[in-house]
């Protein structure tokens, strides 16, 4: 199963196609899963999709303003103490997070306190 969002059908049908011929034809590559989600916005498709090679964090640079949340790139750092790596199915963001995003409530972290699903990768070895 797929989601589909067309922002005009008319005008949109070959694009239309085009993503149900990629739908069937998909397969994983070893590196990306396939896309099950997709946009037509002004004849463009669209997909939500972030290299599973880069590891990223959710900020904002104006506290306040909800829009302009983003995904930052952060380097990988080994693991310590309870730390897991994880590979990322699924992210929400809580009340707390809009709260911070909001300029509500300062917290002392760099980066928002995402709620998440996925499967342990790897662990501190010690």
């Amino acid at each position: 199963m797929a989601i589909l969002g067309v922002d005009d059908f008319v005008s949109s049908t070959k694009q239309i196609a085009d993503v149900f011929e990629a739908f069937w034809a998909r397969e994983e590559d070893g590196t990306l899963k396939p896309d099950f989600e997709y946009a037509i916005i002004d004849g463009v498709v669209n997909v939500g999709r972030l290299y599973p090679f880069d590891r990223f964090v959710l900020g904002t640079s104006k506290p306040g303003r909800l829009a302009v949340l983003e995904w930052r790139r952060r380097s990988v750092q080994a693991l310590e103490g309870d730390d897991v790596e994880i590979e990322t199915y699924a992210v929400g963001v809580n009340s707390r997070d809009i709260m911070n995003a909001m300029g509500l409530m300062q917290t002392h972290e760099d980066s928002f306190r995402l709620e998440g699903s996925g499967v342990v990768l790897a662990s501190d070895p010690g």
